[in-house]
């Protein structure tokens, strides 16, 4: 799957005449909290020439592969993202790599000293309210399913990836085995481990499993700040102006 998902990566970018930058595995398969039958989504970075960006058209900032998530970025559109600390984009640099150009690691370096922890966090806060939400209000056909139990496995890492990001002011462990251990509880661990067992099995978990889940969920909610949280300055992007105008350039 990987190689298949790749070239297709590959094969999309060449039609575009875009140079692809970063591959890499996210999702559910990144974190360790899969299931057999789990989609393999899939992020990319990528570049353009110079000339394709003074265009009277401009070229695409997303490209996308029709069948399955893959989903890639332009280069300054997911520097854009990284400078208001989007956590999603930031996870692309800490996730599994398929494909690496050799700029991808002066790329990390450029991004790690503009992550503001409390945008971020309040990002992951957000997240974890929708999931919280769509928990809530599960079709009566979904309950008891494995849809909760994703739904309740991504509610918790996200608000614990939050506290992380608050506590540590750095980004968080993608794999739940290390943020686990990082800030859980040892009964949220105890949790966590259960539900990712039964995902992995494709099993239901137990129905005090699960309500367990949802009162530890609760808490969590209770001790973070609220949100909004106090904004932040967004930081300079002098750095990542220069590494962006360097890496175009280099690819003419």
């Amino acid at each position: 799957m990987r190689e298949a998902i790749t070239q297709s990566v590959l094969q999309l970018c060449a039609e575009q005449g875009a140079t692809p930058l970063l591959i890499c595995l996210t999702g559910s398969r990144a974190y360790g909290c899969h299931c057999p039958t789990s989609d393999y989504d899939v992020r990319f970075i990528y570049a353009y020439p110079t000339d394709r960006y003074f265009a009277l058209t401009p070229p695409p900032d997303e490209l996308r592969l029709p069948d399955g998530d893959v989903l890639g970025f332009e280069l300054g559109k997911f520097l854009r993202i990284i400078r208001k600390s989007g956590w999603n984009a930031h996870e692309l640099l800490y996730a599994p790599v398929w494909l690496e150009h050799p700029c991808v690691e002066e790329l990390r370096a450029v991004c790690a000293p503009v992550l503001c922890p409390g945008a971020m966090a309040h990002g992951l806060m957000s997240g974890a309210h929708v999931y919280a939400r769509r928990l809530l209000y599960l079709p009566q056909g979904e309950a008891g399913t494995m849809r909760e139990c994703k739904l309740s496995i991504g509610t918790l890492r996200m608000l614990l990836s939050a506290c992380y990001v608050l506590r540590h002011k750095r980004f968080y462990p993608l794999q739940l085995t290390e943020l686990m251990q990082q800030v859980g509880t040892p009964e949220q661990e105890l949790l966590m481990a259960q539900l990712v067992s039964c995902r992995a099995q494709e099993q239901v978990p137990e129905p005090h499993v699960l309500a367990a889940v949802r009162r530890n969920c609760e808490q969590l909610q209770q001790q973070l700040p609220a949100t909004p949280l106090p904004q932040e300055p967004l930081p300079d992007e002098c750095n990542m102006n220069d590494f962006y105008a360097r890496v175009v350039k280099s690819l003419t």
